[in-house]
């Protein structure tokens, strides 16, 4: 990970636009991390077609979980982004130990900024990292979240949310095997209806569908 592009990354941005434009037509999508004005106005130049850089959570839980840098820094570039016409692609972790609240908040961000894509994915905790300890979190209030989320962003935003929200599912970890496949059935039922990738699904839970 980087602070953001040095030379050697701009350079490599460079190279790349410069065979896509010799020998193929592809879109070019970089994350780099935060931007100067002038780094933004290259890549633009330069034929990149979509920015990656999330907020990762709400303004006010992100100190407790970056402390390299500030909200306001990536809040700037993504608007720089954005104003260059490059596409904006832009999520965040659920599951850090934010308050309900504060998912209700960082869904209203997400709104104001309008990304054209929002991957959104759910803290899956490791030994040994600073989050190890947070409680994994259960699949329905996943998906309570999903939903109260996108009700937020319609709150907020009336045309509703952006293109393309990819809220879902970390490695369907968060909708691991549960216990009854009544309510196995259920959940993944609930789940495909707020747009889940059914083949995100882990194996037990889609098992239960074909019952």
């Amino acid at each position: 990970a980087v602070r953001g592009p040095d030379e050697r990354l701009m350079s490599q941005g460079r190279e790349c636009s410069m065979a896509r434009r010799d020998f193929c037509y592809i879109n070019i999508a970089c994350s780099l991390g935060m931007l100067t004005q002038s780094q933004v106005d290259e890549l633009a130049a330069m034929g990149v077609h979509r920015y990656n850089h999330n907020l990762e959570t709400a303004r006010s839980y992100f100190a407790n979980v970056v402390t390299t840098h500030t909200w306001e820094e990536r809040w700037q570039t993504l608007r720089m982004v954005a104003k260059a016409e490059m596409e904006v692609c832009c999520g965040g972790i659920i599951g850090m130990g934010e308050t309900r609240e504060q998912r209700a908040e960082f869904a209203c961000q997400l709104a104001e900024l309008q990304p054209d894509e929002v991957p959104l994915n759910f803290l899956n905790p490791r030994p040994g990292t600073p989050l190890g300890a947070h409680p994994l979190l259960e699949p329905k209030e996943a998906l309570r979240t999903i939903d109260r989320t996108l009700a937020d962003w319609q709150r907020v935003s009336p045309n509703g949310p952006s293109r393309r929200v990819t809220m879902l599912m970390q490695k369907a970890f968060i909708l691991r095997d549960l216990n009854r496949a009544d309510e196995a059935r259920r959940t993944a039922e609930e789940a495909i209806a707020l747009g889940v990738d059914p083949t995100q699904l882990s194996p037990t839970t889609k098992k239960s569908l074909r019952k």
